[in-house]
């Protein structure tokens, strides 16, 4: 049964994750830490499961042939730097040649990720996102004059090491990251290295959830926030949203990471309720409490 709790607890936001997915660069704070000090209840419902590339060999041969062909990663996700892990464990001197090259991020998560495997020269962290790791990637080729004069690399140009990044992308990634480079004739290379499927037992669990939510003994519940870590996220979530939605009759407010899932719930026709100028629990938090304040859109 729900606990009755008083109205200072009554604050509750469903984060679309695994709470085991912090933070790793202090002084950041992990979702959990920040939202509880400031009187929110926290509830984590994973909606996404990662599974290593259909072909994980490929990675791991792409590692230990290549890596005088590139001058560093391009890694958009701490899953990416996972499948690196995976890829290159079993080779030490695989990972030690991958370790000094720049790596290339976006957000403290994915870059406390790469430090925490012996990667130093991080960059791009504060972007935010992929469109704008994007333009953060052309500045730094503009400034080093070093963008290709082809927009798309040849079998030849790889063959003779003369790809810039390898970007090591989901199979769901969007366009954007890659678009931009290729307009600015940024040499890369993409290569899939992991992929990601809805959790299998997301329904049950949300229902869980919202059966397990606070009680309010008195007047209307206040709405119940719930947050987006991606546009495929919101595609497997949403529905089954809508479903609690109806059956528990709590009114739900949507927050996302960043603009691109901000765009997949517009896209949708849903409103954005609160959205993190930086994907971080600090910017996260900021954001919903002044959508909380103001009780209008941001």
């Amino acid at each position: 049964m729900a606990e009755a709790v008083d109205s200072a607890a009554r604050n509750v936001v469903v984060f679309l994750r695994d709470n085991a997915q912090r933070s790793l660069t202090p002084p950041r704070l992990d979702y959990d830490q920040a939202f509880q000090a400031h009187g929110f209840a926290t509830r984590f419902v994973p909606v996404l499961a990662t599974t290593t590339s259909p072909t994980p060999s490929s990675l791991k041969v792409l590692l230990s042939s290549r890596e005088h062909d590139f001058r560093g990663l391009i890694v958009t996700s701490a899953r990416g730097v996972a499948a690196f892990v995976a890829a290159a464990k079993d080779s030490g001197p695989t990972q030690d040649a991958w370790l000094p090259k720049p790596i290339w991020v976006v957000g403290n998560a994915t870059a406390g990720a790469a430090r925490k495997i012996g990667f130093t020269d991080i960059r791009g962290e504060s972007s935010g996102d992929a469109e704008r790791l994007a333009d953060v990637i052309i500045a730094d080729a503009d400034a080093a004059r070093s963008i290709s004069d082809v927009q798309t690399p040849s079998a030849t140009e790889i063959s003779r090491g003369r790809c810039g990044w390898l970007f090591l992308a989901g199979d769901k990634a969007r366009d954007m990251l890659p678009s931009k480079l290729h307009a600015a004739g940024v040499c890369f290379e993409k290569h899939e290295a992991y992929a990601t499927s809805g959790s299998l037992t997301f329904a049950a669990d949300l229902a869980a959830c919202f059966a397990a939510l606070p009680r309010v003994t008195a007047g209307l519940p206040p709405p119940v926030w719930v947050v987006f870590f991606s546009p495929s996220g919101v595609d497997l979530a949403l529905p089954e949203l809508k479903n609690q939605q109806e059956r528990s009759g709590r009114a739900l407010r949507w927050s996302s990471i960043g603009p691109a899932t901000s765009a997949r719930l517009v896209e949708l026709g849903e409103q954005v309720a609160a959205e993190a100028r930086k994907p971080c629990a600090e910017e996260m938090l900021a954001a919903i409490l002044h959508a909380t304040a103001t009780d209008v859109p941001l």
